[in-house]
């Protein structure tokens, strides 16, 4: 068994070829229909997830707290910088959390009840996320 989010490079070149070859057989209007439906969706997390979550957006208001304050109080430049690099490196393990509960609850789920669309709506997440 490979872990989704551990597969490494190999994976994320076959996605990307998936990627373009699913934009370029795309519409705009293909995009629009898989945005709007998604608009009254949710999803149960169990109240570990959540909470393990939750911590790591506190820590990270609390990062962009100090941030505000650094910029208020005039801190050295490479100062800042280090701290917003801090800041989106603990966002990234947010989506990597969110993502791995996505691709082994809501996809496996979806793909059960025979519904592609969220295959597609996963490849334009992850390409978001690869930006």
């Amino acid at each position: 068994y490979l872990h989704p989010i551990k597969l490494g490079c190999r994976f994320f070149n076959i996605l990307t070829f998936a990627i373009n070859y699913h934009i370029i057989k795309s519409t705009l209007g293909g995009y629009l229909d898989i945005r709007r439906n998604r608009m009254n969706r949710t999803t149960n997390r169990n109240a570990e997830l959540k909470k393990k979550l939750i911590n790591r957006l506190n820590k990270i208001e609390g990062q962009i707290r100090g941030l505000k304050n650094m910029i208020e109080t005039d801190s050295y430049c490479d100062d800042i910088l280090t701290q917003i690099s801090a800041s989106k490196g603990a966002l990234n393990g947010v989506s990597k959390i969110v993502l791995e509960n996505h691709m082994k609850n809501c996809l496996v789920r979806d793909i059960r009840d025979k519904n592609e669309e969220t295959i597609d709506e996963l490849l334009i997440t992850i390409e978001r996320m690869l930006k």
